[in-house]
């Protein structure tokens, strides 16, 4: 089977995971670029004349459809399959829901996330206040998931959709780099929730092993005038 299209962006990236999980799950060869390295090869004219936001992932057909956007990406490629509906929902109510935990990751989850390690990873200064801060709003939107999660096994349904793929994407880097064990046990639905999910063939092979968290870096101060 030849690939429909290729995923262009550094493989090891949550954005760039979802698609190829819907690919594993459904069958789909999509091509991808383990090279792709950006700040370079996202700031080529060649690039920039197809994607002038100069992000990735990105999507491009082999019929010249292109497509930004991680989440609409994984939709795209998820629509390929006579069995799409097995991730995107079988009726109106399960379609809702999905994109309902689509925005939720996309919108809320991951911006909490970013506002922590971008001070954690020393890309914007420490400001002491407003770091409490982005940790209260990623510890509220966690609290919310461990909620709605309660003890069900997926998102929607019965079995694994685009609901579970966006969030556990979104959820495995604060996994990895922020919650450390203390900090998993107030969310006892959600790290039981993301085990499983990361614990899945189709996730396993796109992801790898995901190693839990031990000890946060600390945010740098900031420097001295």
């Amino acid at each position: 089977m030849s690939s429909f299209g290729t995923l262009l962006g550094p493989t090891f990236n949550i954005r760039n995971y979802k698609a190829r999980i819907v690919a594993n799950i459904l069958g789909i060869d999509l091509a991808t670029t383990p090279s792709f390295e950006m700040g370079v090869d996202n700031k080529t004219p060649e690039f920039l004349a197809k994607f002038p936001a100069g992000k990735a992932p990105v999507f491009e057909g082999v019929d010249g459809f292109l497509l930004s956007d991680s989440t609409a990406i994984s939709f795209y490629v998820a629509m390929q399959s006579p069995d799409s509906d097995k991730l995107l929902g079988y009726t109106n109510q399960e379609r809702a829901k999905i994109l309902q935990y689509a925005f939720f990751a996309e919108s809320e989850l991951m911006p909490a996330g970013s506002k922590v390690f971008h001070v954690l990873f020393g890309l914007i200064p420490l400001v002491q206040p407003t770091y409490e801060n982005a940790e209260k709003e990623l510890a509220r939107f966690l609290g919310v998931l461990d909620t709605l999660v309660g003890e069900k096994a997926f998102l929607v349904g019965d079995r694994i959709t685009m609901a579970d793929i966006d969030v556990a994407c979104n959820l495995v880097l604060i996994y990895k780099q922020y919650l450390t064990a203390e900090d998993r046990s107030q969310y006892k639905n959600l790290t039981r929730y993301l085990t499983d999910m990361v614990s899945q063939p189709a996730f396993k092979e796109v992801i790898g092993e995901v190693v839990y968290c031990v000890e946060r870096r600390k945010p740098s101060p900031p420097a001295a005038n």
